[in-house]
């Protein structure tokens, strides 16, 4: 075997490996590190067209804010489970697509959900690179981040964990 074949074989098989490893480790910070969400950057609209930012509509309340588009098969799935988190817990949560208002409308008029369903956009070149994506916000601070499918459970405990420490702080 000549020395090009065996750099070859080497190179084709070791190239994805440290690319994967790469991607994963390289980008995992990355993506898991809700500091590079600014809330005053993620504006959002009631699909009147009129937005402002999430900050303030949070407006220091706790709420649960879901990143979802209506081709999104695991973010239609969760929408039951956010309907029972807001109706179990009292904390409000908004679901927001960046998809155009009337696709949005479309699915909102054969749909039943009491929660806030509207459109976002960011003014700082910022993006959500995975659907869903779901944020919980406490006092105008991203507290915890899942990409990817919740379960009810988990949103359930991080509620727990972040309404007991608050009181304990108290």
């Amino acid at each position: 075997m000549s020395k090009n074949y065996i750099f070859g074989l080497t190179t084709g098989f070791l190239t994805p490996i440290l690319f994967l490893v790469i991607l994963f480790f390289g980008f995992k910070n990355f993506f898991n590190d809700t500091s590079k969400l600014n809330l005053t950057s993620i504006m959002v609209n009631d699909l009147s067209g009129k937005f402002a930012s999430l900050n303030d509509i949070a407006n220091g309340e706790d709420i649960i804010v879901n990143f979802w588009a209506t081709w999104c098969v695991p973010c239609i799935k969760e929408m039951p489970i956010l309907e029972d988190i807001q109706a179990e817990t009292g904390i409000k949560v908004i679901a927001i697509s960046n998809q155009k208002a009337g696709v949005i409308e479309d699915f909102i008029k054969d749909s039943d959900f009491e929660f806030d369903i509207m459109q976002y956009k960011f003014n700082d070149g910022s993006r959500i690179n995975v659907l869903p994506t779901t944020l919980f916000i406490k006092e105008n601070q991203i507290i915890w981040m899942q990409q990817g499918s919740i379960t009810k459970n988990q949103v359930l405990q991080v509620i727990k964990k972040h309404t007991v420490a608050q009181k304990k702080g108290r």
